[in-house]
């Protein structure tokens, strides 16, 4: 058993796991550097924060990618792959708190959901958990914040007003 719950709360764009890079001879593939450096953030900050204990077990993992302003990953690891009612209820209530400082919606497009994940687990492999592997449920979620100030009040229709 590990310690739980633990949270993450980054303030940068959220980033996808890119592919693999092939070099023009073909003899050798990388991985390119801004998934690299993406990566090095979020392990960085989870070593601040939480240090190094490696989990066993099966593991459940959710993220919130947050775009607009100000971009943000915010990520939760919790032992209890099997409950995943109060790691639902801390997301919402995260949503919540977003929705008191402008509007939330979901969106589409961008990057995608499974790359978005794929350089999170990647991250926290090693540092959080043995292996992504072990991550047996998952709450993902993609959404823009649009400050309160910089929503446009809904446009009045003008209609002609008949004279008596």
């Amino acid at each position: 058993m590990g310690p739980g719950r633990q949270y993450l709360h980054l303030e940068l764009r959220p980033k996808a796991k890119e592919r693999p890079r092939v070099t023009r001879s073909g003899s050798h593939t990388y991985t390119p550097k801004a998934t690299l450096a993406a990566q090095a953030l979020i392990q960085g900050a989870w070593l601040e924060w939480h240090g190094r204990h490696l989990r066993t077990g099966p593991l459940a993992l959710g993220c919130i990618f947050q775009y607009g302003k100000p971009p943000a990953i915010d990520i939760w690891l919790d032992d209890s792959s099997f409950n995943l009612g109060p790691l639902l209820a801390d997301m919402l209530r995260h949503l919540t708190a977003l929705g008191l400082h402008g509007s939330v919606d979901f969106v589409e497009g961008l990057a995608d959901m499974d790359n978005l994940d794929k350089l999170v687990k990647d991250a926290l492999q090693g540092v959080a958990f043995e292996n992504d592997g072990q991550v047996t449920a998952e709450i993902l979620l993609k959404v823009r914040v649009t400050p309160w100030s910089q929503k446009r009040s809904p446009r009045r229709s003008r209609t002609p007003t008949s004279s008596p």
